[in-house]
This record gives C-alpha cells, structure tokens and sequence, in this order.
C-alpha cells in the first residue's frame, strides 16, 4: 500500500493548489522496497488534481525524502525544501521544479551534518533562502542561486528555524 502525508500547501498562479509532503512508493531498485520520496501535488481552484508526481534525488533512488516547504517561483516552478535520508541521517535539502513537476536541480546543504529544511522563499532577487536547523549545531540558513547552488550559508546556534518572510 501507499502512505501519503502533506506538510504544506500553497495557493498557486491560476488560483489552484500545490501541496507537498511524502508519498510511498517503489522508487527503489527492489521492487519490495518501498521508500518515501517528496510528493507533489497540484490542484484546480476548485480542488481536482491536475497532475501530481513525486521525487528521489537523482543519484539515489533508495533513500527516504520528505518535503516541509513549498514555494511556487515566479517562472510558475515550484522549490521544496525538506530532507533526504541517507545512512540512516538526514541531509537538508531544497529541490526546484518546472511548471510540469519535471526536477530541475536537487541540493543537499550543511555538509555531513544532519539537518532539515523547514521554510523556503523566492526573494525579489529570484534566489531562494531556506531555512531549518542543523541538528547538533542549531539553526541553519542558506542562500541559494538559480541554479541550486550556495552563495552563502549560516549557522545560528541554539536556535531552529521554522519560518522565513521576505520584508
């Protein structure tokens, strides 16, 4: 069987929705082996599904991912930041999308250190800034290019970064 959980949602360009989260599935190369990728979601404004698909990083398809946030970018793609379990510890990681639901780039940040991603926004500048916690070090920030790639990276210790808003 599946499991499926949602974690966010997000009102769309047209009025719909988008929604994201985890979904089971047989990702894996083991046909028995079912693994939890990010979920992707996309609805009509008055709630039919318009297309939906889910997402393992590209080198790994045995690993369990999960996805926190969900933004929908100005070029109408959607960025999700969440994490990838791999060896048993979670990396923080942040994916972006086309309009399609086709992966245009996976990332995973903060290095070895187990970390999630817990809020992504799309600044005016069309880079992302995602923001959660490292675990052993505390809050964790990072600022992403268009290409998901870091142009710069923070740790905040003691603290967990749960929401992020552009003033």
């Amino acid at each position: 069987g599946y499991v499926c959980d949602f974690y966010d949602v997000f009102q769309v360009l047209d009025g719909g929705y988008a929604l994201t989260g985890r979904a089971s599935s047989n990702f894996g190369d083991d046909e028995e082996q079912g693994v939890f990728g990010v979920w992707l979601l996309v609805l009509s404004s008055v709630g039919e599904v318009n297309w939906q698909t889910a997402f393992q990083p590209p080198d790994d398809h045995n690993t369990h991912s999960l996805g926190n946030s969900l933004i929908q970018t100005d070029d109408a793609g959607f960025v999700i930041g969440g994490y990838t379990s791999r060896n048993r510890s979670r990396r923080f990681t942040v994916m972006k999308s086309d309009d399609e639901g086709e992966l245009v780039w996976w990332s995973e940040f903060g290095g070895e250190e187990p970390g999630e991603c817990y809020a992504v926004i799309e600044l005016k500048s069309d880079e992302i800034l995602a923001g959660g916690e490292l675990s052993r070090r505390g809050g964790y920030a990072v600022k992403i290019d268009v290409n998901g790639n870091a142009i710069w990276e923070n740790i905040y210790e003691g603290m967990n970064i749960r929401s992020i808003r552009e003033t």
